[in-house]
C-alpha cells in the first residue's frame, strides 16, 4: 500500500466515523424510492443526506433544506459512492452558504 493509499483510507476511515456519530434519520428517497435515504447533521454545521441505494445526495442549513438540495439533484447522476470520503467535498464547498 501506498503513503497517498494509506492517507486515502484514513480519510475514508475518518469520514466514516463522523457519519456514524452525527446520523439522525432514514428517510424515503427522492430519486429512487426506496426508504435509504440517510441523513446527518455534520459537526454541528449542516444537514447531509444521501441514499444508500442509488446514490443521489444533498446538503443543506436544515433537514428539509438537505432533502431538497437531494430532490433538486434528481437527473444529475449524482453518486456519493463514487469517491467514499469527504467524497464530495467539492460540491459541498460550493453549496456553501
Amino acid at each position: 500500500m501506498t503513503a497517498n493509499d494509506e492517507i486515502k483510507k484514513m480519510l475514508a476511515d475518518a469520514w466514516k466515523a463522523e457519519k456514524e456519530r452525527s446520523f439522525i434519520d432514514i428517510a424515503d428517497c427522492p430519486q429512487c424510492g426506496w426508504s435509504e435515504l440517510h441523513t446527518y447533521y455534520i459537526t454541528g454545521r449542516y444537514h447531509l443526506c444521501e441514499c444508500q441505494d442509488c446514490g443521489i445526495f444533498g446538503k443543506g442549513a436544515t433537514y428539509d433544506e438537505a432533502i431538497k438540495a437531494a430532490s433538486d439533484a434528481i437527473g444529475e447522476g449524482l453518486d456519493w459512492r463514487e469517491q467514499p470520503y469527504p467524497f464530495h467535498l467539492k460540491r459541498l464547498r460550493d453549496m456553501d452558504d
